[in-house]
């Protein structure tokens, strides 16, 4: 599985990284020592069908970010 896209705020968590999948799917990943993925979000439903070209998390509200890809744009939240 390769990442496509990155995003990191050290507003949201000074460990945490938003990772966009070449297959549609978005990794929320803690590095440490080493890097664990702690959730995953498009496994169950609303996945992108294509690459995501993009992440980017609301500067007001951290706990919601927007992803690009496969001709939309989609909302999420951490919860």
């Amino acid at each position: 599985m390769g990442a496509t896209s990155l995003e990191y705020n050290p507003e949201a968590g000074p460990l945490i990284y938003l990772v966009g999948t070449e297959h549609g799917q978005i990794l929320k990943a803690m590095k440490r020592k080493t890097v664990e993925v702690t959730k995953r979000y498009g496994m169950d439903s609303g996945k992108h069908y294509g690459p995501i070209y993009s992440l980017w998390r609301n500067p007001s509200h951290q706990k919601f970010f927007l992803s690009v890809g496969d001709w939309c744009a989609k909302i999420w939240c951490e919860d």
